[in-house]
């Protein structure tokens, strides 16, 4: 899927972008890389008609849904808010708050984070999970980019919804497992079993003292 700024041939219908910071991700949920659908290292300057392209298919975006969002630091979310921000048109948009007259984040853009924060951070980039100095009344300890990058994910995500069913997995013990390895609290038991060494219980144990079907695992 090509970028929201370098499309010429977008039809009225396109409302939607996905996008994720590793190409091989976006590949995976037909979308974008997040630096190239939001112009990140675009270079070099736009004639006029570009500009108008440019805000043209921004106006009939309505939703940017952004995958993996634990990878995305809080600098790169910033420049990506700013570039949709400022290349929304205003006329046929909700680029401006009417009510107060300012513009909103993303230029009105409804956006979707999607990910997991119990994965591994950004690399070399301030993880989101970090608290901004508004919260922590420390100003200044930040560079204005990450702290505006860090607002933006604390004040500006309006709804959260936690998902709790896991459905990739059937085996119950090794859902467990991987909780355990997920929550950084892996018992002495499965330790020893994933290394090869003596348990105090059979591998197929749940901490609940119940053991597993072995037809199931």
């Amino acid at each position: 899927m090509r970028s929201l700024f370098d499309t010429l041939a977008w039809t009225e219908s396109r409302h939607y972008q996905f996008a994720a910071f590793q190409a091989v991700v976006a590949d995976q949920i037909g979308g974008d890389t997040l630096h190239h659908a939001c112009g990140v290292s675009f270079s070099g300057s736009r004639s006029v008609q570009q500009r108008q392209m440019k805000a043209r298919n921004l106006a009939m975006m309505r939703w940017l849904i952004i995958d993996e969002i634990s990878q995305v630091g809080a600098e790169l979310l910033s420049q990506c808010e700013a570039n949709i921000r400022v290349g929304m048109q205003t006329t046929g948009t909700y680029k401006v708050d009417r009510s107060t007259g300012k513009m909103r984040p993303w230029g009105g853009l409804n956006v979707i984070y999607v990910g997991d924060f119990l994965q591994l951070p950004p690399t070399r980039a301030t993880p989101l999970f970090t608290l901004p100095s508004s919260l922590l009344n420390l100003a200044g300890l930040t560079n204005a980019r990450v702290q505006q990058g860090l607002d933006l994910f604390w004040h500006d995500t309006t709804h959260i919804i936690t998902l709790t069913k896991q459905v990739r997995c059937v085996d119950d013990w090794w859902i467990e497992v991987l909780e355990e390895c997920r929550n950084g609290c892996m018992t002495d038991n499965t330790h020893a079993f994933l290394h090869g060494k003596p348990t105090s219980v059979p591998g197929a144990w749940l901490q609940k003292n119940q053991a597993v079907d072995p037809r199931v695992c």
